[in-house]
């Protein structure tokens, strides 16, 4: 097989293409372009960051701290934050706000019909 001109610019513009279609799949603002000095194609990294609930209803649908405190640059990072960020569970408070335990996937938390004034009270 000869190696033209033509078929090497359709092999580089596929290539280009491919490259794109990843960066954008990855989301977080992974780009590519090309270096103009040294024309070499340079990766933009994706950045994720985990954002904390709040306690105030959020129409964005959480809210603006962030959980983690650099962003993830690879999709594995992101989602070991993610899971830490799960995993660390949510707080269970009293009518007065006080703290009353944290609950973490795979528990649950029992209804009181009535004043609970004891942990699991059965009706």
């Amino acid at each position: 097989m000869r190696l033209t001109a033509a078929s090497f610019t359709r092999f580089m513009l596929a290539q280009g293409n491919i490259a794109k279609a990843v960066a954008d799949a990855l989301g977080g603002g992974a780009a590519v372009s090309t270096d103009p000095t040294n024309r070499q194609g340079t990766v933009t990294l994706p950045s994720y960051n985990v954002l904390k609930g709040s306690d105030t209803p959020n129409t964005a649908g959480n809210g603006t701290a962030k959980f983690n405190t650099a962003p993830a640059q690879s999709v594995a990072n992101a989602m070991a934050n993610l899971n830490n960020y799960v995993n660390q569970g949510f707080a269970v408070k009293d009518n007065s706000g006080a703290p009353k335990g944290i609950v973490t996937p795979g528990e649950s938390v029992p209804v009181c019909r009535r004043q609970c004034n004891y942990r699991y009270r059965r009706y």
